[in-house]
């Protein structure tokens, strides 16, 4: 069994041992923040951490009512550029927590007056040493060059910041029920995902959609499968693939949706529509009933959560399907060409 395919396996449980321990780091940003209010928030990261970022900005706005942007590195790192930060919480997400634009830019937004949070699996790293607060993924040591577990550990990690922000109860409801969904949202999706990744083998290309919460899914879907397929795979916002993008589609190519019951629902649903009439291969991974009867192969979540919550299942089936699409290629996902497990940029 590859690196990769045992740190998937193991993600309910990595989960499990993991948010208790976030919640109580999370705790301690009421401190961080010494009772002012907050008048934004941006996150900077890299890669996979940068789709847990995207996660982020979408989870800090719909539940706790703030304004949130990612951050632009090179502003600080090459163009050194001072930015008014007062008022502002600047979260950095590195695995690593070694990645040297993601440490600089926290570095100097504490400097123009913002509060820091680290969001890291090495808690003694750069990154944790340099902010004000510390929240852990506790996901263990990651040998898989793709990140599969620090990425959901970096979603739940923000989870537990946003209901230490005081985002309302409902919204994350069920929230720590979510490593055992995991492990039977795996058991459900292994085997008919390894089956479809087989007529997948000679495919060169494909598009990963998603809206919405999905979104970020659909961005790190197409990573992985960039990454150990060797895949030109596109991810993006399924209202961007229709301002210009729709036009790439020729029959039978590859598309791949992930997606959830309500308000994204109508619109996936209607270019779910469209890519069929246009010959599309469609793959559907998600909850959305309506959503997953478009699709040519369809893999249902079973399960129901609350929309902000769902990314950590369907994400599961995008790991699964890249891993098992490199396997059926004949490529090694633990040894991807020209990567390597900790990168550097400024």
């Amino acid at each position: 069994m590859s690196k990769m395919r045992s740190e998937i396996l193991s993600q309910g449980k990595v989960l499990a041992q993991a948010i208790p321990q976030q919640l109580r780091d999370a705790e301690a940003v009421r401190t961080v923040l010494g009772g002012q209010p907050l008048r934004f928030v941006s996150i900077v990261a890299r890669g996979t951490s940068d789709h847990a970022a995207v996660y982020g900005q979408y989870l800090l706005q719909y539940a706790n009512g703030l304004p949130v942007g990612l951050a632009t590195p090179s502003i600080h790192t090459l163009y050194h550029k001072q930015l008014n930060m007062e008022g502002g919480l600047v979260i950095g997400i590195s695995q690593s927590g070694q990645g040297t634009d993601v440490i600089e830019t926290l570095e100097q937004a504490r400097t123009a007056g913002a509060s820091t949070v680290a969001i890291t699996n090495d808690l003694s790293s750069p990154l944790a040493q340099m902010a004000q607060l510390a929240i852990g993924l506790y996901a263990g040591a990651e040998e898989s060059v793709a990140a599969t577990k620090t990425f959901t550990t970096s979603l739940s990690a923000l989870i537990c910041l946003g209901k230490a922000l005081g985002a309302p109860e409902e919204l994350l409801e069920g929230f720590e029920e979510l490593p055992e969904k995991m492990d039977a949202t795996m058991n459900a999706l292994d085997a008919p995902i390894a089956q479809f990744a087989s007529t997948l083998k000679d495919a060169q290309d494909l598009v990963s959609l998603g809206r919405g919460f999905q979104y970020p899914i659909a961005l790190e879907a197409a990573l992985k499968l960039k990454e150990t397929c060797y895949l030109m795979a596109m991810g993006m916002s399924s209202a961007d693939f229709l301002h210009g993008p729709i036009a790439i589609v020729e029959r039978q190519m590859p598309i791949l949706m992930f997606g959830a019951p309500g308000s994204t629902s109508q619109m996936q649903v209607e270019l779910a529509q469209r890519l069929r009439d246009l010959g599309a291969n469609l793959a559907v991974i998600g909850s959305d009933k309506e959503l997953l009867a478009k699709g040519s192969a369809a893999f249902p979540v079973e399960f129901d959560v609350t929309e902000p919550l769902l990314p950590l299942l369907t994400i599961l089936g995008g790991q699964l399907l890249s891993c098992n699409l490199a396997s059926a290629k004949g490529l090694d996902p633990d040894k991807p060409r020209g990567l390597q497990k900790v990168t550097k940029t400024r």
